[in-house]
């Protein structure tokens, strides 16, 4: 076995041995010229986690005096002050502590652990709703079902009267009143079903056209559509679609190599996408560096002089103008390494934050932000 394969091995303790098909009702068009066959098939290969939840004000006070309350409101030197947004982080996966069940907050100068009780420790996906946190699914080598919302003070698990089958790499992003969960893969198949959660109700969109079954992708919301890159499946994908609340459109453009493990943020009228494992420029099957914004029309990449290590199965989300980076891993010279550091992406450099206590190196947290 070679080293890239003992790797894969690391990432996707799983094997698949089947798809699942949904129903086909509605449809979207897609360009005439896509072929699901011009990349031959191989074998998917899939990593230890990538689901997890969010965070919580205790009580505490911050670096600025601000005493965070069950509300969302604070007190500063007995006045009141602005709740900040946070960039919340949940669970993750290392060698030497497995699977994690902290949560940690970033207000953009400081890292906070919050002790709350909530998910049991998983790598998973999370998105915003409102004034919430929604956190489905996961992985604890198995995949998980569950539905958490967090409100800025506690977890609570929802439960409905029907839920998405349990899944682990699936990916959420937010699209007016609802979040939108589709695809990622439970141990015995990779999933290709679109899913819709308001607050109370999960609804399943039946909808022909979608995109093959795949975990690994990532979801990000540009305007009144969710955009979606890539993943992988019966292979590695390249391909970029928008959801739009009724069907699924993929779109003939050319940008990023094929890749999965990746992570994608909304950056004022773009998504910015960094990293993940596929192909390089010199047609190698590695982990990535590169940075890419999506305007709505095209792929664009973008050269930096400095940019976060490659690495995938990072967090991504913006936070007060600029996108937030956070963790991920790389191949080491016997095994995985685990980053802990913080980026920001202000739309031409990536910038280090130098930053006192942090949360442990980690891959597969959930990463989203609070309002």
């Amino acid at each position: 076995m070679n080293d890239i394969q003992s790797h894969l091995d690391r990432r996707w303790p799983f094997s698949i041995v089947g798809f699942v098909a949904v129903a086909l009702i509605a449809s979207c068009a897609s360009p005439s010229d896509y072929d699901p066959g011009r990349w031959s098939p191989s074998p998917p290969v899939f990593y230890p986690g990538y689901d997890g939840g969010i965070s919580q004000r205790d009580g505490s006070s911050d670096a600025k005096g601000c005493l965070h309350a069950v509300n969302g409101a604070c007190t500063c030197d007995g006045g009141t002050c602005e709740r900040q947004d946070k960039f919340v982080v949940f669970g993750g996966r290392n060698d030497d502590d497995g699977y994690l069940d902290s949560t940690w907050e970033w207000d953009g100068n400081t890292w906070f652990q919050r002790n709350t009780a909530g998910p049991s420790a998983r790598m998973s996906t999370a998105a915003t709703l409102g004034n919430k946190v929604v956190l489905f699914g996961g992985t604890s080598d198995s995949a998980l079902g569950e539905t958490w919302e967090w409100d800025g003070h506690s977890w609570g698990r929802r439960l409905a009267a029907t839920e998405p089958p349990k899944r682990m790499h699936g990916a959420m992003a937010t699209l007016d009143v609802n979040v939108v969960l589709f695809g990622g893969e439970n141990g015995n198949a990779t999933l290709h079903d679109t899913w819709e959660w308001n607050g109370t109700t999960w609804t399943e969109r039946n909808v022909a056209g979608a995109p093959l079954a795949r975990s690994g992708h990532a979801m990000a919301t540009l305007g009144n559509k969710v955009v979606l890159f890539g993943g992988r499946g019966e292979r590695v994908f390249d391909d970029t679609w928008e959801w739009n609340g009724t069907c699924w459109t993929q779109l003939n453009v050319t940008g990023p190599k094929p890749r999965d493990g990746h992570a994608m943020a909304t950056f004022g009228n773009k998504v910015i996408l960094f990293g993940g494992y596929g192909v390089n420029a010199t047609g190698s099957t590695t982990r990535l560096d590169d940075t890419w914004e999506w305007d709505g029309t095209t792929w664009t990449q973008r050269s930096p002089a400095v940019a976060p290590k490659a690495r995938e199965l990072h967090g991504m989300g913006t936070l007060e103008g600029k996108v937030l980076l956070f963790a991920g891993s790389d191949v080491g010279e016997s095994s995985l390494t685990y980053f802990n550091d913080l980026w920001e992406w202000d739309g031409t450099t990536w910038s280090k934050r130098n930053v006192g206590t942090a949360p442990s190196a980690r891959h597969g947290s959930a990463a989203a932000i609070l309002p």
